[in-house]
């Protein structure tokens, strides 16, 4: 059932003053994430273990993401899903409240902008100047949000395997053989 005071609190939570700073959060986080996996894709690990070897902690923690750099950048790209759907739907909700019908295309189109723009092509763009840069400044929040969004995506892989019934590919004995069978094989 609902009554005028939730009506009250909602249209108090769409205000454009409420809204347009918890979008542009949330496009910064986006920022965040799509930085961070562009610095993992493209940070040099010879550079990395150099500088860990001259005693640069964040290095050391650099190389330790790039060795389960394909977990962290799950963990990344849930996060990233996760604030996209939130900074389209707060659009979305903001001008549909303005503009009715219409504002539900403004807004889906305005927050597709703003994500395109803003969290992934302009954080990729300036991480590929310097990646080893963004490496070390990003490395503690990437190594957190690993911690707190990883355990979410090995859930979520064990259910797609239960689902699906596939083994897992890490316990297989043969596991990395074939794997740098494979890493051979496409250096040929």
């Amino acid at each position: 059932l609902r009554c005028a005071q939730d009506d009250i609190v909602i249209e108090r939570l769409l205000m454009p003053e409420v809204v347009v700073p918890l979008v542009a959060a949330g496009v910064g986080v986006s920022a965040f994430f799509s930085a961070g996996r562009a610095a993992l894709t493209h940070a040099a690990r010879p550079r990395m273990h150099r500088l860990a070897q001259l005693g640069n902690r964040r290095a050391r923690l650099v190389g330790a993401l790039i060795d389960r750099r394909d977990d962290v950048i799950a963990a990344l790209r849930l996060g990233n899903m996760a604030v996209n759907v939130a900074v389209a739907a707060l659009t979305t909700a903001l001008l549909a409240s303005m503009y009715g019908a219409y504002g539900v295309f403004y807004g889906a189109a305005l927050a597709f902008g703003l994500v395109l723009l803003f969290g992934e092509i302009l954080p990729r763009s300036l991480t590929q100047l310097g990646p080893d840069r963004v490496a070390l400044v990003l490395a503690p929040a990437l190594k957190l949000t690993a911690a707190l969004l990883g355990p979410i995506m090995e859930g979520g892989a064990r259910l797609v395997r239960r689902l699906l019934r596939l083994p897992d590919p890490r316990l297989r004995p043969d596991h990395d053989a074939v794997a740098r069978e494979q890493l051979l094989r496409g250096a040929i």
